[in-house]
């Protein structure tokens, strides 16, 4: 694909999203990574949404990029950076942790959506935010699939986490997350 003066190979990395992809530039060493490689972290695996193989998939989507020589990757997310090596392996061992324990990936799906939620609405009411995520397609069905509906008690150990983590705290009756964009 030409962009100006610039050339890049597409590169078809499903996983996250079955549509995802990423752009290199082998001349300038350039990965527009998209949602495949994060610096320190990785998208959402929801596994209800992208299929029980998604987790198999995004390691297969790496394995594709594995052998590029990047000297600076922009992410879809977060800020550019230059150590493709380590945010690879990293993904790739945090990948391999959700295949020998597919709790893992329930636990990041509610850890992450929920602090996305937050984020969005910039404040939620503490009485009210439970009964908001009941009424969400996600929430009660990622409970389901990795938690044997236990709704309340996963809400409340998530919140309770959060907030000794620093990730949320209280204003008045409501909770607003500490984490930034």
């Amino acid at each position: 694909m030409q962009v100006g003066p610039h050339t890049f190979e597409v590169i078809h990395t499903p996983g996250h999203a079955s549509d995802g992809l990423v752009l290199y530039n082998r001349r300038a060493r350039m990965l527009l990574s998209s949602d495949t490689l994060w610096e320190k972290d990785f998208p959402v695996m929801t596994l209800a949404v992208e299929g029980d193989l998604a987790v198999e998939t995004m390691l297969a989507s790496l394995a594709k990029i594995a052998g590029l020589k990047v000297d600076q990757v922009y992410p879809g997310h977060g800020a550019p950076f230059d150590d493709f090596q380590g945010a690879f392996q990293r993904a790739r061992t945090r990948l391999e942790r959700f295949q020998d324990d597919p709790n893992r990936v329930g636990w990041d799906v509610i850890r992450k959506i929920i602090v996305y939620t937050i984020m969005m609405k910039r404040r939620v009411a503490i009485d009210t935010f439970y009964d908001h995520l009941m009424r969400t397609q996600w929430y009660p069905d990622t409970v389901d699939r990795y938690f044997a509906g236990d709704y309340q008690s996963v809400f409340d150990q998530t919140m309770t986490d959060f907030h000794h983590r620093h990730i949320i705290e209280l204003d008045g009756q409501d909770w607003v997350t500490t984490v930034r964009p």
